[in-house]
């Protein structure tokens, strides 16, 4: 009997999982990068932003989870052995391990456009909390010193595997390292303590005199994965933003959050943070501001 409902729970997955790509593959692109400026109290905000569409990079992308999400015995295979790490591991480390979950925020060709920065010679980046390396690699195109933060073992494995350098989670603000553009992707809503993470990114910007590259998912949700104590995943900073649309959380953001962190958004744009799927849906996506910042001194 158990065989039987397994085959049609399964089944039935894979229905709802061809269900989604029908609907997907109907999605207005566009409306992943796109956003009402005339939402926002400040104009000045509204003219930072930069509007990016979608390229051949990202619809590779996208092409790539649809394969992995159709190949039957891949979905099978991590069906089993996913609660069984589970046991052992954290969900970042697990996806390490098995090589999946892999996150797309931005191409090549959108990054350098978006920063319109001319990189200076043996300039460093700093990318922190960055996963498997994957995003971390755009970056390296366009940085040639390239230093990474993070928390999950397994994941720092994968970043030296892709000969990027890995440094302590506090070593970076030590003064030996300098940096021409400092990125925190997605890191914000993760980690413990956000505005203390911000106050010193903030000093090393301006003793480096360094860009600030920032990625926050609206709406907007805290969940820390790795913690001091190790069990809470409850953030000991706690950031609570008004509004009920993507604007309105982002202008809450820079309102509360950056601004009085001592931070000046030069520009702005709005992109899908895009992750591989599994066997219910071929990728998943959430709705993501990218942000290039300066210090204020």
């Amino acid at each position: 009997m158990s065989f039987y409902l397994a085959r049609y729970r399964w089944l039935s997955e894979i229905f709802v999982k061809r269900e989604s790509c029908d609907l997907m593959n109907n999605t207005c692109y566009d409306s992943w990068y796109a956003l009402d400026t005339a939402r926002f109290r400040s104009a000045v905000l509204a003219e930072s932003f930069v509007k990016m569409n979608i390229d051949s990079e990202t619809v590779e992308f996208i092409k790539q989870s649809e394969r992995q999400s159709d190949s039957t015995v891949l979905q099978l295979y991590h069906s089993f052995a996913i609660p069984l790490l589970r046991l052992f591991f954290e969900k970042t480390c697990v996806n390490g391990l098995l090589r999946r979950g892999s996150m797309f925020l931005f191409s090549a060709e959108q990054l350098y456009s978006f920063l319109d920065i001319m990189p200076k010679n043996g300039s460093g980046c700093l990318d922190l909390g960055a996963g498997d390396g994957q995003i971390t690699l755009k970056l390296k195109k366009f940085f040639p010193n390239v230093a990474a933060t993070e928390a999950s073992p397994v994941m720092r494995l994968r970043l030296r595997q892709h000969g990027i350098k890995v440094v302590g989670i506090d070593e970076w603000r030590e003064e030996q390292f300098c940096f021409e553009i400092i990125s925190c992707l997605n890191l914000l809503d993760r980690h413990a303590e956000p505005l203390t993470l911000l106050q010193h990114i903030h000093a090393k910007a301006v003793a480096c005199n360094a860009y600030v590259l920032i990625a926050v998912v609206f709406p907007w949700y805290q969940f820390v994965e790795y913690t001091d104590e190790g069990k809470s995943n409850t953030p000991s900073e706690w950031i609570d933003l008004n509004g009920d649309t993507f604007e309105e959380q982002l202008e809450c953001f820079v309102e509360k959050v950056l601004q009085p962190s001592g931070f000046t958004v030069v520009r702005f744009t709005r992109l899908p943070y895009l992750s591989e799927g599994d066997m219910m849906k071929s990728f998943y996506v959430l709705d993501c501001a990218l942000l290039l910042l300066t210090a204020d001194k």
